[in-house]
């Protein structure tokens, strides 16, 4: 009877014992799994609903490209083991001197960063900008489907072209370009997007130009040699702001083409608001 009870509990005991080893591994194989969608950038975390990969400075001496779940190869991998969820990629306090392009619907975040040397951040998807800075750069060129920037200082020295285009939402608040001095308006800045919207905006520089369905700006000032708004030529002009308002380029003669335009400046509003919320709860 003993041999009985004691070939019970060891075979329970090996039972518990290979249950456990079987989680461990899963668990791991889990991991790599994450890593492998993340293109081993950084540390990921998995969400509920979101993976958030936290790049690493190791990982930034080359062009980065950042793919979601459903892109290549991700697409199988995330199916077998369960991550498809869409992937935002975090560069915290980082020197950023290589391109970066982003794929199928992504979301970037840069806090903290200052950019030199490269050229392109391309994203298809998501991209905001936080408290960061562009400096020794011969141009530079910024793209996404939606655009936040919260904080950009950027000063001309050396900086022949900067360019912010959004395939929908430019949203633009407290962004900086141009020496405090004035000494070098050597820049040419352009800003476009389906709706943009400038807010404590101080541009100056030697060209600067403003293309949207809909325009808002507010409490900036827009120094340039030439100033080109949706076209429209304005000459020596610091502050733009009532200007941009002016029935003569704002009005349009069909009642159903403005109401349109209302709109999807209000969707717009509503998406980029949607964007940022999303970011403020996981990166809370």
């Amino acid at each position: 009877m003993t041999y009985i009870v004691d070939f019970y509990f060891c075979l329970c005991f090996n039972r518990t014992w290979v249950v456990k080893m079987m989680k461990i591994l899963e668990d791991l194989e889990r991991k790599i799994a994450l890593g492998n969608i993340t293109g081993n950038l950084g540390k990921a975390i998995e969400y509920d609903n979101t993976i958030v990969c936290y790049v690493s400075k190791k990982s930034l001496n080359k062009d980065l490209f950042l793919f979601n779940y459903n892109s290549g190869k991700n697409t199988r991998i995330a199916k077998k083991y369960d991550l498809d969820k869409e992937i935002f990629y975090v560069f915290d306090g980082l020197e950023i001197a290589h391109d970066i392009y982003g794929f199928d619907n992504v979301s970037v975040l840069f806090r903290n960063c200052k950019f030199f040397a490269n050229r392109f951040v391309k994203v298809d998807g998501y991209l905001k900008i936080k408290n960061s800075n562009i400096e020794t750069v011969l141009s530079m060129f910024l793209v996404a489907d939606n655009i936040l920037i919260d904080g950009l200082d950027i000063p001309n020295l050396g900086i022949r072209k900067i360019s912010f285009g959004a395939r929908d939402v430019l949203n633009i608040n407290d962004l900086t370009i141009g020496d405090k001095f004035n000494f070098l308006k050597n820049s040419n800045v352009s800003f476009s997007g389906k709706n943009v919207s400038l807010n404590n905006t101080n541009v100056n520089a030697l060209d600067i130009s403003i293309n949207g369905d809909n325009l808002s700006i507010s409490n900036s000032k827009l120094d340039g040699n030439a100033v080109l708004v949706k076209g429209n030529l304005i000459n020596n002009v610091s502050n733009i702001e009532e200007k941009i308002f002016d029935e003569s380029i704002l009005t349009c003669d069909d009642e159903l083409i403005n109401k349109r335009k209302e709109l999807v400046k209000i969707l717009g509003q509503i998406n980029n608001v949607c964007q940022d919320m999303s970011l403020k709860r996981i990166l809370k």
